[in-house]
């Protein structure tokens, strides 16, 4: 309630992005995290979102339980929804700082900006797009392009404009790794695994 007795107006609250950092994140802030989020969600409703960063050796131990293959990887995208009809993003999105420090270094770049492209990776594979075929890559590459644009400013007003207004996609289901069911039904996140790592 406000001083005159009325009700106060509530405030519109940021969506439910947990970030955890395991290893130091080359710079990258949680707000930054956070606005890398918002912005490749374009407005999506989201129920929960965690962001881990983690080392190689600790993506390598979930790339292996998950997927099946003992080596380092840049991001893995757990879509944790029930419903993969359900609109509201809920996952997990794991990156190795490690792979991108060496990525930036070999490209010449900052390794918060790839560590950034990596979040934005993640995003988008929890909003449906997929990244198996050529066509596919290079779509997937240029929307990572158009939001780390528009968070460093170098997209034109018009288009960052036209992007507030945008509708979203609708749900699509994701290829990403799956968290295993427990006996009880409940699902593990990569998160609830670094206990053990």
């Amino acid at each position: 309630m406000s001083a005159a007795g009325r009700p106060s107006a509530t405030r519109r609250t940021e969506p439910p992005v947990t970030v955890r950092r395991l290893v130091p994140a080359h710079g990258l802030t949680t707000a930054a995290i956070r606005r890398a989020v918002r912005q490749a969600l374009g407005g999506r409703p989201v129920a929960a979102l965690n962001v881990a960063i983690v080392d190689d050796a600790q993506i390598a131990r979930l790339h292996q339980e998950y997927m099946d293959d003992p080596s380092p990887t840049d991001v893995l995208t757990f879509d944790l929804r029930d419903d993969a009809d359900d609109p509201a993003v809920e996952g997990e999105i794991v990156v190795s700082a490690d792979t991108a420090y060496r990525e930036a270094r070999r490209r010449r770049l900052e390794p918060s900006e790839e560590l950034t492209r990596y979040i934005i990776h993640g995003v988008l594979h929890l909003l449906g797009l997929r990244d198996a075929t050529p066509q596919e890559r290079r779509r997937m590459r240029r929307e990572e392009n158009r939001i780390l644009d528009l968070l460093s400013g170098r997209a034109a007003p018009a288009e960052r404009a036209s992007l507030r207004v945008r509708k979203p996609e609708p749900a699509r289901p994701v290829q990403t790794a799956r968290t295993p069911k427990s006996k009880a039904g409940s699902r593990r996140s990569a998160g609830q695994q670094r206990n053990s790592l």
